[in-house]
């Protein structure tokens, strides 16, 4: 069997857009991380080929994936570390809007991946929910959750942007659904952050960040 590399790329190589971006979008690297990330990619189709295709790579541009044990200063532990302490929050660009995948959804979706008959139509991919939120709606749900008046307040006059996916050729090539809702996740990471500070992860079906292990043979 041909092995498979799957290479874990960020939906931040196609930079800002207007619109939906899909794999055959340029890409517009915005900073550091996106450049490296955009440089794997192309390093993966150049082993690729001088592998002379003894090796199949799949590229898969996760868009926002989050969920329990995610660290500050990502928008989820963020939110719950300043309601659950009373801070202010500061948002950059809050009327930004994104796609937010929960990792235990990712997790699913990979295996399905892993287990594609035909991985040379999987070479390229956007991963995403199909779903659309705002940062400002994020709080605001946090907000009503804790029943709380808090107001927010931004960081900097940076532009809201939004980085948002095309997910036609997912949803074409792979019959997979997200099965963890907004509300589910937001309630998902709350109750983890609590029983984690109280050291009371019993009283939850998931002790600990949904994880997945990657094992690559190495010469020598």
């Amino acid at each position: 069997k041909i092995p498979t590399l799957i290479n874990l790329g960020s939906s931040h190589e196609y930079g800002f857009q207007e619109n939906k971006v899909s794999e055959k979008d340029k890409i517009e690297p915005i900073s550091f991380y996106s450049y490296c990330k955009s440089f794997l990619s192309n390093l993966s189709q150049v082993l690729k080929f001088q592998s002379n295709k003894r090796i199949q790579i799949i590229h898969l541009r996760l868009f926002q994936i989050y969920g329990e044990g995610q660290k500050k200063p990502r928008l989820f532990p963020y939110l719950i570390d300043s309601f659950l302490n009373n801070k202010a929050i500061l948002l950059e660009s809050p009327g930004s809007r994104r796609d937010f995948l929960h990792i235990k959804d990712f997790t699913a979706l990979l295996f399905l991946i892993i287990n594609f008959k035909d991985k040379n139509q999987l070479e390229l991919l956007n991963i995403g929910s199909g779903d659309t939120y705002t940062i400002n709606k994020i709080f605001n749900k946090y907000n009503d959750l804790f029943n709380k008046k808090k107001y927010l307040r931004r960081k900097t006059q940076i532009k809201d942007y939004s980085i948002l996916p095309d997910l036609s050729k997912l949803k074409k090539l792979i019959d997979w659904k997200p099965k963890i809702t907004m509300d589910e996740g937001i309630i998902r990471c709350l109750l983890y952050e609590k029983n984690k500070k109280i050291k009371n992860s019993k009283k939850l079906d998931f002790e600990k960040a949904s994880k997945i292990s990657i094992i690559m043979n190495c010469y020598n």
